[in-house]
Order: structure tokens, then C-alpha cells, then sequence
């Protein structure tokens, strides 16, 4: 059931507004730090408070920008709070007010949204409850707390369920978790954009552009698909020390997280061995992948044979999760973005597939008749009987005599001969060699 409320915290750098988020949220969603502008992009989350769900909007500070991001983070918060039902002024208690707080101000008010206005970084005992100084900012609905540790929130979340306006749910079959990874500047932040329509993350030829995992729910049909766009992923000796090795931590958590993850590979310079160190994350984590070309539209002189040879060289670079789809697309032009919605739902009703041990048993037997395992050592190795004895992912137990004997590549033609019998397109098998005799 979706179709939520939408609140959305502003206020200058470091007023506490990523710290208020995690306290909501229940999370350590967004990336915390001292350093202004750490926040760029929105972060989203759901609330529940008195039985009211909500979602959550975290913004980047709002100040006089001095880069080219911080200028469009700014522009960003414009949008985001024309998209939002209620807003959360987060100002510091512990500073004076300024120029900033006054031009956000103006902003805030001219939007005619219902406006909190949270004095933060205050204990109760270090505040006597008096407003009058920042009624200056033109808000009469006024509230204090600490952030950071917690007082005066749920007097906050009783007055954010007060003001919010009720909703007609949505219902939704079911919603899947889809992880967007790749390289910095792969076109991630275009692509959740696109899907979502909105403009949920900055998109920029800066690398390092993204530092939380965004998100944005786009719904296709009776499903809800919940995308988690992550920070680019350097080479391990590229990773700096503080915001953006916490923004890595973070792009692993959501591979583990997801149920379907996308691995973006530009396709203005094709594949790249961090595009496969990639890649090999997500088949070791054992979760369901599909492999997306991005930028099509930017390739020059395409020829008709172009993207046949692009499909071919990736295959065979990748011939290890030869499984997976491959889609080329474009967020400029909206190309093939609705093929991908459609192969997600595809890939994600194979997460639960329960295969027939009879015909998995007539499958092994014919592999086995074709190709022998090899002798090895003098003993033979000999595979008796297989059955599924897991899902999700999929776990096939084959059992038999001397199974440490068999060599990884007749394992491969073994999964092999597997997905050419059932389709099992995009989803990861794992296949355990056991002993048909009980040891003692």
C-alpha cells in the first residue's frame, strides 16, 4: 500500500538535518558529517508515528553556492519543496540567524506550504521556550529539540502527523529492491532521474558526484519498483578515506540489500575491468543481475552493426554471469527504460522458482550421459541424484560419489546444461556437490 505523504527537511549546512533524518528514519541513511554540502542529493525514507506512515525528503544545505553542485543542490531543494506537502525549517539554536536563513525563508513561504519551523541542537533545560527571535523568519508554527539526542522528537512527529494531509493508498502486488551500480559517471543519477521522473538525484560530469544511496519508488503496473541509486565505486586503491569510503560501505550494504541489481556500464567507453570488478561483486553476493549500457544516445557514428559488436565484446568479457540480460538504454531519450521496468518484474518472478526434481533428475542424467565427469586420480566421480534445497537464491544439492573430485569447469557445464533446461534468466544458481553416503 503506497501513495505517502511527502515532508521535506530544509535549512542551511550543518543545522543537523541528515542527523534529524537518521533519528526519524531509524536509519544511519544519510552520511553525517562536519564538512558543509555533505549532503548533495535527497536523501528518502518512511516514517511511522501514531500508526501514519510518511515519507521523509533529507535535502542539501541551503547556502550561497560555491560550486557548480552546490548550485544545482540548491535548484534541486526548489523543485523537491514544490513536490512536498509539508516542510520541516531546520535552524540552528545554538547560532544566529542570516542572510541564508532569511532568503530560504522567502522561499519556503512563497511555496504557501505548511511550515515547521525546528529551532535544533537544544536541550530543554537550555532553552526557555521563547520564539520571538525567529518569528523574524515569518513562521508562527515554531518547535525546538536535539536531533541528536532525541528530545523534543516525538513532540515533533505528533505535530508532522497533525499537519499532513491523508492520502488514498495505492495497492501494490508486491515492490522490489533494485541496486543502480557502477562506475562514477556511469549515468546512475540520469537514470533513477528517468525511471523516477523526477529529479531525485544531481546528475554531473563531476566525479564523486553522488555520496548517499538515493532512492526513488516508480510504479509499473501492480508492482512497486524501489530503486537505490549508489555512489560511483572507484578502484579499491582510489577510495579516500571519510565521506566517500562511507559512501562505498554504503553501495555494498545496498548490493545486499536489493533483490535485483543493475550494473551500468558507459557505453562511450565500454566495458572496463572496474566495470567487471563490479559485476563480480554482485554475482559473489549471490544476487539476481541485469547488465545496462547507458548513454546510447551519446555514441557517435553508430552504425548498424554497432550495437551487436558492443553486445558481443561484453558477453565475452563477462562470459562468467553469461546469464544475465543485457539492455542498452538511454535516459536522455527514455530509451528502452520501460524494457527495463519489464525485465526487472521478469528476472524478479524467478527469485521463487521451485524446479521439478523429476525433470531435474532426466536433466542430470542426460549431462552426465553426454559429458562424463573425468577420472581422476583413479577414482571416478559419479553424480546419483539432484534436488532443489533452497530459493532465492536457487540451490541445487547434487549428490553422488567422491563430489571433491569434480573439477570447476564440469561444475560450470553442469549449471550450464541447468539453464539451458529451465530459464532461470538473470538469477544466480548455486550448486552444492555432496556425498550420497551419510558421514559418520
Amino acid at each position: 500500500m503506497k501513495n505517502l505523504s511527502r515532508v521535506i527537511i530544509v535549512g542551511q549546512p550543518n543545522v543537523g538535518k541528515s542527523v534529524l533524518f537518521n533519528r526519524l528514519t531509524h536509519s544511519n541513511q544519510a552520511i553525517t558529517s562536519h564538512i558543509a554540502h555533505t549532503t548533495r542529493d535527497q536523501n528518502r525514507g518512511v516514517v511511522k508515528h501514531n500508526s501514519v506512515q510518511f515519507e521523509l525528503v533529507d535535502s542539501a544545505g541551503f547556502a550561497k553556492p560555491t560550486d557548480e553542485l552546490n548550485k544545482m543542490a540548491i535548484l534541486q531543494i526548489e523543485s523537491a519543496v514544490k513536490s512536498s506537502d509539508l516542510v520541516i525549517f531546520v535552524a540552528d539554536g545554538t547560532s544566529q540567524l542570516n542572510k541564508d536563513d532569511l532568503k530560504l525563508a522567502k522561499l519556503i513561504l512563497k511555496s504557501k506550504l505548511n511550515t515547521i519551523l525546528l529551532i535544533n541542537k537544544l536541550d530543554k533545560k537550555e532553552f526557555n521556550g521563547e520564539f520571538s527571535y525567529y518569528r523574524k523568519l515569518g513562521f508562527e508554527n515554531i518547535m525546538q529539540a536535539s536531533a541528536q539526542n532525541g528530545q523534543g522528537i516525538l513532540d515533533l512527529l505528533d505535530e508532522v502527523v497533525k499537519q499532513i494531509p491523508r492520502k488514498k493508498t495505492v495497492k501494490i502486488k508486491e515492490s522490489i529492491k533494485v541496486a543502480i551500480l557502477g562506475r562514477p559517471n556511469v549515468g546512475k543519477s540520469a537514470l533513477i532521474n528517468s525511471l523516477a521522473n523526477e529529479d531525485v538525484a544531481l546528475v554531473s560530469d563531476i566525479a564523486g558526484t553522488t555520496r548517499d544511496v538515493n532512492s526513488a519508488e516508480v510504479k509499473y503496473k501492480d508492482t512497486l519498483l524501489d530503486f537505490f541509486d549508489t555512489a560511483g565505486l572507484r578502484r579499491r586503491g582510489k577510495i579516500s578515506k571519510g565521506i566517500e569510503f562511507f559512501s562505498a560501505t554504503r553501495t555494498k550494504s545496498a548490493i545486499e540489500k536489493a533483490d535485483i541489481c543493475l550494473v551500468l556500464i558507459d557505453g562511450t567507453e565500454g566495458l572496463t575491468n572496474q566495470d567487471e570488478h563490479i559485476v563480480g561483486m554482485v554475482k559473489d553476493s549471490m544476487k539476481s543481475l541485469i547488465v545496462v549500457v547507458t548513454k546510447w544516445d551519446a555514441i557517435e557514428d553508430k552504425e548498424e552493426n554497432t550495437m551487436h559488436d558492443m553486445s558481443s565484446s561484453i558477453s565475452h568479457n563477462l562470459q562468467y554471469v553469461w546469464w544475465a540480460p543485457l539492455i542498452f538504454t538511454s535516459s536522455v531519450e527514455n530509451q528502452n527504460l520501460e524494457k527495463l521496468k519489464q525485465i526487472i518484474v521478469e528476472v524478479n518472478s524467478r527469485r521463487d522458482t521451485k524446479l521439478p526434481t523429476t525433470e531435474l533428475n532426466e536433466m542430470l542424467k542426460m549431462a552426465v550421459l553426454k559429458q562424463p565427469p573425468v577420472t581422476t586420480r583413479g577414482f571416478h566421480a559419479k553424480m546419483n541424484y539432484i534436488t532443489q534445497t533452497n530459493t532465492n537464491p536457487i540451490e541445487l544439492s547434487i549428490f553422488g560419489t567422491h563430489p571433491d573430485l569434480i573439477h570447476f569447469s564440469y561444475q560450470r557445464y553442469i549449471e550450464n546444461q541447468i539453464r539451458k533446461n529451465f530459464e532461470l534468466t538473470g538469477m544466480p544458481i548455486k550448486l552444492v556437490f555432496k556425498s550420497k553416503y551419510k558421514e559418520k
